[in-house]
């Protein structure tokens, strides 16, 4: 018999008793490829599955076997690969790969960890989905809005970066520090986050300080700003209660009601929300101050009454006027 042209190929199995398998389902023995990393697990999956999610994975598996290699890795009697990647971060990956798991986000570092997979191996269609996750989470981008913000822009996930932009809003500026995820954003686009910021500032300062607006809002109302004014019914009120050095829109007011607007145009200012504004405690300092002069006194209640009004209306106005601010984005 002549001599055989194939090329033996020698088959090197891995298995020890030290190897750990991955979790359901990632430890089934029907399955025809082995995944290993650097930190000992193993990972049974279908070649398919990973063929259909991850171009890479997908050029992998085709490519024609390398000339002259004659040692194939085999871990439990399927062949094996290596690759790079960290265990933990592989499995929270491979769960938005595979049909019979759900891929859900316990935390906004899990759905890091598995972006980053997915953006290695090409696959597109997992990044759609863990975008449509972190969208659904309102709570993490109210916590981590910056965050979020660098992330979609990163992904080009537009709806998810207006949202975080807004929820940013309530974080000064002088308060913001770098994070690792403004590496893979431009300096553009951070820069368009805090011209944001800036333009929404201005938008919900005038709100305090320009009072246009207030004909629009009581002109079919009983109530009336006027009400604040120290003019109205001067000789009943306490001289500090009335003296008032600074004119507000053309217009000297009491002098706790004053204090309450700059108060709250200063803090409108660095975070340009009508939130900011019912947080507990902001309105009922100005209240208590109205408590002692002896006119304000007479009129507590109503006082009272018509002011908590006021803020919730001042508040909605805020929200108003930062809606039309415009953000740009540029991914």
């Amino acid at each position: 018999m002549g001599d055989s042209d194939d090329t033996a190929v020698e088959f090197e199995d891995i298995t020890d008793g030290n190897s750990s398998a991955a979790l359901y389902p990632f430890d089934d023995p029907a399955a025809d490829l082995v995944i290993r990393t650097p930190d000992g697990k193993h990972f049974y999956v279908h070649k398919l599955v990973l063929s259909l999610v991850s171009p890479v994975f997908a050029g992998m598996f085709t490519l024609p076997a390398v000339e002259n290699l004659n040692t194939q890795i085999v871990h439990d009697g399927h062949p094996c690969v290596d690759v790079d990647d960290d265990g933990d971060a592989l499995y929270k990956f491979l769960v938005w790969c595979d049909p019979r798991c759900s891929g859900v986000l316990s935390s906004l570092e899990h759905g890091q960890l598995a972006l980053n997979i997915a953006d290695k191996y090409g696959a597109e269609g997992v990044i759609k989905r863990i975008g449509e996750a972190l969208l659904a989470r309102k709570d993490w981008i109210i916590e981590q809005p910056i965050k979020l913000y660098a992330l979609a822009i990163r992904h080009r996930w537009e709806e998810l970066a207006r949202l975080s932009a807004l929820e940013s809003l309530l974080i000064p500026l002088e308060g913001r520090r770098a994070i690792p995820e403004f590496q893979h954003i431009t300096g553009l686009a951070l820069q368009r986050l805090y011209d944001y910021h800036a333009s929404c500032a201005l938008a919900a300062t005038k709100v305090a300080t320009q009072f246009e607006w207030f004909r629009e809002v009581f002109i079919h109302s009983e109530r009336s700003p006027l009400m604040w004014s120290s003019s109205m019914t001067r000789q009943s009120h306490a001289e500090p209660c009335i003296f008032m050095p600074t004119l507000l829109s053309g217009r000297t007011w009491r002098t706790w009601w004053y204090n309450y607007m700059v108060d709250a145009a200063e803090r409108l200012n660095r975070t340009p929300r009508g939130s900011i504004l019912l947080q507990a405690g902001f309105l009922s300092q100005y209240l208590e101050q109205a408590s002692q002069c002896a006119g304000c006194r007479q009129l507590q209640t109503k006082y009272i009454t018509e002011t908590e009004k006021f803020n919730q209306i001042l508040a909605d106005r805020v929200e108003l006027e930062v809606s039309k601010i415009p953000l740009i984005i540029s991914f």
